[in-house]
């Protein structure tokens, strides 16, 4: 969430969870589909190989962290100015 900053965190993480819950679905579907079409062995692999991708690219992912950026520019009694106008 803190990649996206400027936006509210409730916002990002709601996009994220219904993604994920998306994708979810059509992984679950297209394992199953493989598992009928191919041996189980091959279908692992198949499923195992963009899990490996993505755990690469992840690992080069030098996020910006927004969110700590600009509150470490703020004196304290401004930080907790914004909490309170979050309340109100």
């Amino acid at each position: 969430m803190e990649i996206t900053y400027p936006e509210p965190e409730g916002t990002s993480g709601g996009l994220l969870s219904g993604f994920v819950q998306l994708f979810g679905i059509f992984a679950t579907l297209l394992y199953g589909f493989l598992l009928e079409t191919w041996e189980e062995d091959i279908a692992n692999t198949i499923a195992a190989v963009p899990l490996a991708l993505a755990c690469v690219t992840l690992y080069f992912l030098n996020p910006e962290l927004k969110r700590q950026a600009a509150q470490r520019t703020k004196t304290p009694q401004e930080i907790e100015q914004d909490n309170i106008d979050k309340f109100v």
